[in-house]
This record gives C-alpha cells, structure tokens and sequence, in this order.
C-alpha cells in the first residue's frame, strides 16, 4: 500500500468553523465525556495527549518511516500526536461518535496520514504489519477473548521487532493487567521499559493512576 503524502505542518494552527463544531460535538457529550485532551486544539479533558505521549516514551521510538495501530482510539488524540512523526497510523473505535470526533480532529489539523475505522479490532483487515501498537486503558477482556487478541492482533498485526504499549486501566483490573503482561512475556515480548502515567488535570472524575510496559516483540 502506497504512502499517502503527508501535509501535517508544525506551524499550522486549528481555527474556523470546523474548530467551533468539533468543540460542540465533544461538549455534547456533557463534562464528564471528555476523556482525551489536546492544548493543540484547546481542548481541556482528563487525559492530557501530549504529556501522555512523552510519559510513555512514544517519543523515543516513532519515527518518520513508523506505523501505527491505536486499539480503541477514543476521540483520536493520540493517534493525531502520533500521526505528528509517525508514517500512517489507523485508529480503530467501536462508537461511531468518537469516529466523528477523530476525523473531524484531523481535519481541522490538516493531517492526512491518520485513518480511522469504527469496528472490533479482531475483524480490522490490516494493510501492512505495523511497527508499533497502542492498547491504552487495558479493560476487562475475559483470558480466551485476550489469548485471542494476542494471537490475531498483537501477535497478527505487529512485526517481528515491533512494540506494543500496554496500559492498565482502573486500579480494581491492576491484578488481571499484571497477569495479562507476564502472558505477553510468555509468547514472545520481551519488556523494554515500564512506568506509572499520572497526568494532572482540572477534570471533575478521578484520574487513576494507569501502570503500561512497552514490549517488544521479539519474534513472530
């Protein structure tokens, strides 16, 4: 599959009318919905994208010619800040709103190397293997739907040397994450580095703090 031509601009700066619409289709969702946040778009929320990005080490492995699957991109932030550096990157969302939300984002952006699909992830065709997979706030996957994740997804759809971030998600699915991590160590990942992501924030809900470990897939 031929790379589209990026047009993303540092300098460039959102406005207009396509800012004002995407702000009232996140304020729609009333305060308590606004779970990702950009100050590139002046969007406050509880996760703030970029110190999040640099939390995780994304800066240290995405590259100009690096690929990218976001699993459950949410509204489309991070993969937006991804798609900063980053060659491709596709989101894959099960609600069909945050798509809405995710295209009109990289619309006002003018960033064109960011895709996103409403659907499950197992049923995602992908074109290519990418270099590195998002899977942010781990939910509650029973172990056979995750064993298959592993194997159709993280396994599937990354290339041998390639890197998973795995997050956690609230405190009470600490214990399963943990379990779900030495899996991954057991089929082929092999831990690169791990941290605690505590992003502080004016929103209204408690922000718990999320443990990830980025893996690397040593071989397929």
């Amino acid at each position: 599959m031929a790379k589209k031509k990026i047009i993303f601009s540092p300098q460039a700066r959102p406005g207009g009318h396509d800012l004002e619409r995407l702000k009232e289709l996140i304020e729609a969702r009333g305060p308590f919905k606004i779970y990702q946040a950009w100050e590139r778009l002046g969007i406050d929320g509880q996760r703030p994208t970029t110190m999040r990005y640099h939390i995780y080490g994304l800066d240290k492995i995405i590259g100009p010619e690096t690929t990218v699957l976001d699993l459950g991109s949410n509204i489309g932030f991070m993969s937006l800040k991804c798609a900063e550096t980053a060659s491709q990157v596709h989101g894959i969302e099960r609600y069909s709103y945050w798509v809405e939300i995710a295209e009109l984002a990289a619309e006002v952006l003018g960033i064109e190397n960011a895709h996103f699909q409403i659907g499950d992830a197992l049923a995602f065709e992908p074109p290519f293997e990418f270099d590195l997979i998002l899977s942010l706030s781990f939910h509650h996957w029973g172990p056979d739907v995750f064993a298959k994740y592993v194997e159709v997804v993280f396994k599937g759809m990354l290339k041998a040397g390639g890197h998973l971030l795995f997050e956690s998600h609230a405190p009470k699915s600490r214990e399963l994450f943990e379990q779900y991590a030495g899996y991954l160590r057991s089929v082929g990942f092999a831990e690169r580095w791990a941290g605690v992501c505590q992003c502080p924030t004016n929103y209204p809900r408690p922000n718990p703090h999320r443990k990830f470990y980025m893996l690397e897939l040593e071989s397929k």
